[in-house]
């Protein structure tokens, strides 16, 4: 969990410095007659190039009209991408072939997860909070259920598996 915060902190620290650049670069190219010091800068998206022209990061908003911010490597694909699905928070750390990994986000009904996955993008496991209850579970390499943890309203742990039985813990 602490590489996965640093890699957020690094991502949101570099976000802020894209953008503070891209907004000193747009002010002091232009003139202010007026002395409004209150500006803005519309656009549909920043591109940032490496000294080759290669495109090293973005933000933009996507065809389903959702921002949509990605750091990439030099061959072009997505390491880090925070963005919008379904008007809630995602973000993805991608492997070397811009399969996502690592991901977290919310689902729709606001039920924050967390998920680690092979390197098809199948979810190897997931740890999620659906109505205040807890559960982690671990799925086979189709991304299949096979195990859930999970807790009950009296607080009573319980293993599922996918045949159907489960193992009480108290």
């Amino acid at each position: 969990m602490n590489k996965l915060n640093l890699f957020i902190m690094l991502f949101v620290a570099l976000l802020a410095s894209f953008v503070t650049q891209a907004i000193m670069a747009y002010s002091s190219s232009s003139e202010s007659t007026t002395g409004d010091t209150n500006k803005k800068i519309y656009a549909n998206g920043f591109v940032l190039l490496d000294k080759e022209g290669r495109e090293r990061g973005w933000f933009k908003i996507d065809e389903n009209g959702q921002p949509v911010l990605a750091l990439r490597r030099e061959d072009g694909s997505d390491f880090i991408s925070l963005c919008v699905r379904d008007n809630m928070p995602y973000i993805a750390l991608s492997d070397e072939e811009g399969t996502p990994r690592v991901s977290m986000g919310m689902t729709i009904k606001e039920y924050p997860y967390i998920s680690v996955n092979y390197p098809n993008g199948s979810r190897a496991a997931v740890m999620e909070l659906v109505r205040d209850v807890p559960s982690i579970s671990v799925n086979d390499d189709a991304g299949k259920k096979a195990v859930e943890m999970t807790r009950d309203p009296e607080n009573v742990i319980k293993i599922l598996q996918t045949d159907g039985s489960y193992k009480i813990i108290r």
